[in-house]
């Protein structure tokens, strides 16, 4: 009996752990900074999960002004090999219309739906602007 459940046990973590995604650090080809405005937005990372077709794209914005910056979160997209452009699934945490001053705040977007072909060149877009590019995962 003491075997039995063993075994269960063992197929339901495999079984779980079959399900979880796997993610993978994507290579940046260009500088890992934009300006916007008088903010600059840092890259702190990127990954892909294949299961899914899921993109995680974590920024950070600093506002070193003295004033508060307009700063909409739909102004961040992707562009993929093809040339196709993706819009953000979610934004983690939700973003006011503006970054306060003297402050940094990291945002999550996760982008859905990406196939794995269109990852090998993305291009980060900034309000319409392309900015930092991605190579492919490793």
């Amino acid at each position: 009996m003491r075997d039995r459940s063993t075994m269960i046990r063992a197929l339901a973590v495999l079984a779980l752990s079959a399900g979880c995604a796997s993610w993978h650090v994507l290579r940046p080809t260009t500088a890992n900074n934009v300006q916007v405005g008088s903010m600059t937005l840092y890259v702190v990372s990127a990954e892909y999960a294949q299961s899914g077709d899921r993109l995680k794209l974590v920024l950070v914005i600093d506002n070193r002004t003295q004033e508060p910056q307009q700063f909409d979160p739909g102004w961040v997209s992707l562009r993929g090999a093809s040339g196709t452009t993706f819009t953000t699934d979610s934004v983690r945490p939700p973003m006011p219309a503006s970054v306060m001053p003297f402050s940094r705040t990291q945002v999550t977007y996760m982008f859905r739906r990406i196939p794995q072909p269109e990852v090998q060149q993305l291009t980060l877009i900034v309000a319409g602007t392309a900015t930092m590019q991605f190579a492919g995962y490793y």
